[in-house]
């Protein structure tokens, strides 16, 4: 409580200084007469009698500026000084005073770009359920020299990387292609993702409308499904709920409207307004001259069964890489 009054009185001597300034004047004069005085008649002359009271109350002004600095904010003052200072300056050299602003705002443009980038880039995290187990995985061809970088996989060597990589809790492969939507107004071309049903469960997501696809769509043979961006959803279909389960169009293959995504979601990339089931089975992906097993290119997201580092987690999917080499369909 006695801070908080202290506090108060420093910010109330910030008001009112010039007169505040002259009463402490006054007063300390007052204190060096009455000192005089009593010099004087202890038999001092008038000279020596001022100089002993001025040495005993430690000099006029340096106690008023003690004083000063205990009534107010003193730092407070101090930029307040300093800014008056700089209009000053700047006022007097027009020319000095553009340049000064041009460089601060280029600089202080320049810092805000870097930051952003940087934070997007590096510091911010991805809006998933704990997105530091997010990994995406690649592979190396070893008979090519080609140890890593390579992310568009067959399906054998998704199935292999589910079935096999002990340190990941799920995997999930995707594509980015575009599609004809038609069936309700005019037909025009949208970017679109085929997915596979783990998508979901691997980036912690769920659809705000209906469901995302079940492992049985996504199965060779299985019946075209489809799930919609909440943008699309909201331009297309003017935000109706009734869309979950009727037939849209795409590519002119009837096609089921499962869910919709929520707005914030936006994956692969944020353009994207529909994601397919992707379909595959284990028995089409394991021959050599299937064309999904062949010519299927995926990029594949897994995510860690624990916090492990990512390099082991990238040295368990190229063991799983180089073991099944002999196998892999040559492109």
């Amino acid at each position: 409580m006695a801070s908080l009054r202290a506090w108060t009185a420093r910010v109330g001597g910030l008001f009112g200084r010039p007169q505040a300034d002259r009463d402490l004047v006054d007063e300390l004069n007052g204190h060096l007469d009455a000192h005089v005085e009593d010099n004087i008649r202890a038999g001092m002359t008038r000279g020596e009698a001022r100089r002993q009271a001025a040495l005993r109350l430690g000099g006029v002004d340096m106690t008023t500026e003690a004083y000063r600095e205990q009534r107010s904010l003193p730092w407070f003052e101090n930029v307040t000084r300093d800014l008056r200072h700089a209009l000053r300056t700047l006022r007097r050299s027009p020319a000095f005073a553009g340049a000064a602003v041009l460089t601060l705002g280029l600089a202080i443009g320049a810092n805000a770009s870097i930051f952003t980038v940087v934070y997007r880039v590096l510091l911010k995290p991805l809006p998933y359920g704990d997105s530091s187990r997010l990994l995406a995985l690649d592979y190396g061809v070893p008979s090519v020299n080609i140890t890593s970088g390579i992310n568009f996989m067959t399906w054998q060597l998704y199935y292999q990387l589910a079935d096999r990589a002990r340190t990941l809790d799920g995997v999930a492969a995707y594509t980015r292609d575009e599609l004809t939507l038609s069936g309700s107004g005019t037909a025009e071309r949208i970017a679109s993702s085929q997915a596979t049903p783990s998508l979901a469960k691997v980036l912690r997501v769920q659809p705000a409308l209906g469901r995302w696809f079940a492992e049985q769509e996504g199965e060779t043979g299985a019946a075209p499904t489809a799930v919609l961006s909440h943008g699309l959803w909201a331009r297309r279909y003017a935000l109706d709920p009734g869309i979950i389960g009727q037939s849209i169009r795409l590519n002119g293959v009837p096609t089921q409207v499962i869910g919709v995504m929520p707005a914030t979601f936006a994956f692969p990339v944020p353009r994207t307004e529909v994601w397919v089931a992707a379909q595959s089975t284990r028995a089409s992906a394991s021959l050599r001259s299937s064309p999904t097993s062949s010519f299927a290119p995926s990029t594949v997201k897994g995510r860690s069964s624990i916090r492990i580092s990512r390099p082991s987690a990238k040295i368990t999917a190229r063991s799983i890489t180089f073991s099944s080499s002999r196998t892999l369909p040559r492109h």
